[in-house]
């Protein structure tokens, strides 16, 4: 494969995300990083994918201890349970964002994705009278997930929390 069907495949796939994702294809990917949290920014310029970065540092990561947030329902989620946010749970999906999401076109398409969706679910479930039974059985599942990746099971972990994030937004958005 030449260079330039590289760099061809490459657009068309980075026009593929912009319909999915309803987003301006971007050229430029900032990652912050503390070593254990991260955020990814993007954008058109440096100077914008830079800034994007920065405002999801500020507002998901920034944390130099297992506090620092790095996903949005699984943070909601122990809140809710009023358990550490240095979870077995929590420190399995910032390995798997990190060491498999990530590392993928599609595992970056699902991110963005994910984020937009996070949001708004886990709103939908606050609002909720039974929301601490819905949290309950995110828990259970989010500790299934966590079982895989701690068997180096990425694969399945991304899987199984793709499928969580999925059903999530088809029963409460």
């Amino acid at each position: 494969m030449t260079d330039s069907n590289t760099h061809e495949e490459q657009s068309y796939l980075d026009a593929i995300v912009s319909f999915l994702t309803a987003q301006e294809v971007t050229h430029y990917e900032t990652e912050i990083s503390d070593g254990e949290n991260f955020v990814m920014g993007y954008g058109n310029t440096p100077e914008e994918s830079q800034e994007n970065a920065s405002e999801q540092w500020d507002e998901y990561g920034g944390s130099n201890d297992d506090e620092g947030d790095c996903c949005y329902l699984v943070s909601a989620c122990l809140d809710a349970k009023e358990l550490p946010r240095s979870s077995p749970e929590m420190k399995a999906m910032k390995h798997l964002t990190k060491s498999f999401i990530l590392q993928s076109f599609q595992g970056r398409r699902d991110y963005i994705s994910y984020k937009r969706k996070a949001p708004g679910i886990v709103q939908a479930i606050k609002d909720r009278k039974e929301a601490q039974d819905i949290w309950d059985g995110i828990h259970k599942k989010l500790e299934t997930i966590a079982s895989s990746v701690h068997s180096n099971n990425l694969r399945e972990g991304h899987r199984l929390y793709k499928e969580l994030v999925l059903d999530l937004e088809s029963r409460y958005i």
